[in-house]
């Protein structure tokens, strides 16, 4: 016998397509409100390694309020919930409050062995520098500044209660499902990454790999989609090519200079592949705040250890305006 298949009813108020300007007109909407109302680091944040901003809960909240959608969540099968492993499993569906339809959906999930929820960092006595370097280098081990500025040396230890943070578990999915909904609804997925700040620390997207100092320019301007659409508005022919940059010649190891700065924050990034550099934030005599890239080991062993200390270094802006730091010596 064969089976039938499920026929979805047309749900009353939503037309079958929607025009070209419609789509447009939507695209335009969300442009404006990241332009104008969102907040870089606070509503979208752009990660080295990713070509695109990505959306963080607050922006997806921003777009639910604009467009009227409501979500509802769903636990989906797969999940598991048992001594020494959770895995929750989400589907969020967003209905649009004026008229009650279905607009769409995503799924998300969490679990417990992921890095983040997997390890927790414990206070330990101070290693000799041998092992220092060793553990540092296996991602175990690292220095911590506490509220009194005062260092501490943590190690890294599995977390045998994973119950505690059943909540924190449970939430996270149901944050990766909404974010994954809002783009899938919005189609903003041409604008926005998907949420990328529940990964752990310096974890960057596998799929678009970059390293230090190749991150490509979060353009503020306005978009190629935008030149597009005043012009189709203006019908009138799409724009002409662009012509081809030239190639840059990479910079030679006499470029940059020494530079007192006063290293504020850093990060250890690590990739997909393995590969890692450090992310340092640092302030300038003037008191202009950039970020840097380590470039080689030796570099990135030594910032570390560096938080709210002043030091030389050898700063390298190249041609797309990222900061790359090739040397460290004493202030």
């Amino acid at each position: 016998m064969a089976k039938e298949l499920a026929v979805r009813e047309p749900q009353p108020g939503l037309p079958a397509e929607l025009e070209v300007n419609q789509v447009l007109a939507q695209v335009k909407k969300i442009q404006i409100v990241m332009n104008k109302l969102m907040k870089e680091n606070v509503h979208y944040g752009v990660i080295p390694g990713t070509p695109r901003p990505t959306l963080y809960k607050p922006g997806a909240e921003k777009l639910l309020l604009m467009f009227r959608l409501d979500p509802e969540y769903e636990e989906l099968d797969g999940t598991i919930e048992e001594a020494g492993y959770i895995h929750i499993k989400m589907r969020c569906t967003l209905f649009h409050i004026p008229t009650g339809n279905r607009m769409g959906s995503g799924m998300g999930s969490c679990n417990s062995r992921e890095v983040k929820y997997r390890y927790r960092w414990t206070p330990g006595e101070k290693p000799d520098e041998v092992t220092e370097k060793r553990l540092k280098a296996e991602g175990i081990g690292k220095w911590k500044k506490d509220d009194e500025a005062k260092w501490h040396w943590l190690n890294r230890v599995d977390n045998e209660e994973p119950a505690d943070l059943h909540n924190t578990i449970f939430k996270m999915a149901c944050k990766r499902a909404l974010i994954a909904a809002v783009l899938n609804v919005t189609a903003a997925s041409d604008i926005f990454h998907q949420d990328l700040e529940d990964l752990p620390e310096g974890i960057v997207d596998p799929d678009s790999q970059a390293r230090p100092g190749e991150m490509p320019p979060a353009g503020r301007g306005k978009s190629k989609l935008d030149k597009q659409t005043d012009k189709m508005k203006a019908s009138q022919p799409p724009p002409a090519a662009k012509k081809k940059e030239p190639e840059r010649k990479p910079e030679s190891a006499s470029d940059g200079e020494w530079t007192e700065v006063l290293i504020k924050k850093t990060v250890l990034v690590v990739t997909g592949d393995g590969d890692q550099y450090v992310k340092a934030t640092i302030e300038l005599k003037d008191g202009k705040g950039i970020t840097a890239f380590s470039s080689g080991k030796e570099v990135e062993d030594a910032l570390m250890n560096l938080e709210e200390e002043i030091r030389q270094l050898w700063l390298v802006q190249k041609g797309n305006g990222t900061w790359v730091i090739k040397g460290i010596k004493e202030a």
